[in-house]
């Protein structure tokens, strides 16, 4: 049985993505990052909150975590909760297509499988707006326009 990679089929089916690379991909990104002690970061889409608890724990001293789903900002409060980073972590519901913060505010955005779901310009726009001049920009995204080659459906799996 050939199984076929769609992020929308895995939002749907379970409410949250899943980024190519999982876990060592978002390692690799906060550190290509540069991310340091006293900066202020911004998780676009921040889905179970795992990337905000890193940022938060080794990374950067204040991090703001931002889903449109209910249960990504619910899921990512418990998860902040529960890592005792509560302190240095804001959570917010609302669209990557109007960022609620001020421009210029952050030193790192990330967005990690949200950009697909997404009108690409617009929200790079606003993340180039509420990032400061010099700040880092990390995205983590596949997207296919067509079924992948069989070897990577074996990949995947």
């Amino acid at each position: 049985m050939t199984h076929v990679f769609s992020p929308s089929g895995i939002w749907q089916r379970t409410g949250v993505t899943e980024h190519l690379g999982g876990i060592n991909a978002t390692q690799r990104l906060l550190a290509m990052c540069g991310a340091r002690g006293s900066q202020r970061a911004l998780d676009i889409g921040c889905g179970s909150g795992y990337t905000v608890c890193r940022l938060a724990s080794d990374y950067v001293a204040q991090v703001s975590a931002l889903d449109i789903s209910r249960r990504g900002v619910e899921d990512t409060a418990k998860r902040v909760v529960k890592a005792g980073v509560g302190e240095r972590v804001g959570v917010v519901q609302a669209d990557a297509h109007r960022l609620p913060f001020r421009p210029s505010l952050f030193d790192i955005v990330v967005a990690e499988s949200v950009l697909i779901f997404c009108d690409v310009q617009q929200v790079l726009g606003e993340m180039a707006r509420v990032l400061q001049p010099g700040g880092v920009l990390g995205v983590n995204e596949l997207t296919l326009l067509q079924p992948p080659p069989e070897r990577l459906n074996t990949l995947l799996r």
